[in-house]
């Protein structure tokens, strides 16, 4: 499970992460409607105060639902002076 709060869209604001899963496998043999794998959730602020979700739009990775249990983020830059 986690929350991450990063700026995907490279606008300034703090867009939102959330990736999930149930903690029972085999949830649905006992509640249909509850998955074990869930889908990861990107939510786009719009400066505002309000967030729309564009999961469905962010691609294949998070169209497909995972059991997840947790999320990490970095953030670098390479420039000409930086080695490779």
């Amino acid at each position: 499970f986690g929350l991450l709060l990063f700026d995907y869209d490279l606008d300034f604001d703090l867009d939102l992460l959330g990736v999930n899963g149930h903690v029972q496998p085999g949830i649905e043999t006992i509640q249909q409607a509850v998955r074990y794998r869930q889908s990861t959730l990107l939510f786009n602020n719009n400066g505002e105060g309000r967030f729309t979700n564009v999961s469905d739009k962010a691609g294949k990775a998070l169209a497909q639902p995972i059991v997840d249990r947790g999320v990490a983020n970095a953030d670098y830059a390479i420039t000409k002076d930086t080695p490779c």
